[in-house]
């Protein structure tokens, strides 16, 4: 009987899917529906779910790109309400990039809210031509468009991964002034 499956389902995921006008708010649905996406391959084109708010991805999650053996990847995330249009319109969502750190090569853009099911072309366009977060953080967009988080994002990334070498960087030069230091005390 094909209800029972989907009691089963239900079971399985521990959540009773309840459409909004039914008092479950959409929440328990979308809950229930991005866990069903995660463990298909969906690589080949972007998955859009029209909710309030609306939610888009495509490529990797930082989570299947360590399963995939990238352990290389991370993530940066720019918030609605850090671009000009989303403090005006919309200030809920956010903006994902998955990359890969050294290479700033994009591999996969998740997006939660408005006009997130647009947006998403622009983030498949840019995994699947190899994109990095330094070539999307010089993007010009002249109107004020959510597309901005795109390049906030990117920013993002560089900012770390520039923090993380001037880190490296310090420690080094600590390292040897340090090491310097002990041999001339050694010697005397």
């Amino acid at each position: 009987d094909d209800d029972d499956d989907d009691d089963d389902d239900d079971r399985h995921h521990n959540k009773k899917i309840l459409p909004a006008e039914e008092g479950g708010g959409g929440v328990a649905t979308l809950s229930a529906m991005i866990h069903a996406l995660q463990n298909i391959q969906t690589f080949g084109y972007p998955v859009g779910i029209w909710t309030l708010p609306e939610v888009s991805y495509f490529g990797h999650s930082l989570s299947s790109a360590h399963r995939a053996g990238i352990e290389d990847a991370l993530e940066s995330v720019a918030p609605y309400s850090t671009c000009l249009r989303g403090r005006v319109f919309s200030n809920q969502g956010f903006l994902k990039l998955i990359y890969r750190q050294g290479s700033g090569t994009i591999i996969g853009v998740h997006i939660i809210g408005e006009d997130a099911c647009e947006m998403i072309h622009f983030g498949m366009r840019l995994v699947q031509d190899n994109r990095t977060v330094i070539q999307v953080m010089s993007e010009p967009f002249t109107a004020v468009t959510f597309h901005e988080l795109y390049v906030k994002a990117a920013r993002l990334a560089v900012l770390r991964e520039y923090a993380q070498a001037k880190i490296v960087q310090k420690l080094s030069y600590y390292y040897c002034h340090h090491r310097r230091s002990q041999q001339q005390q050694q010697q005397q």
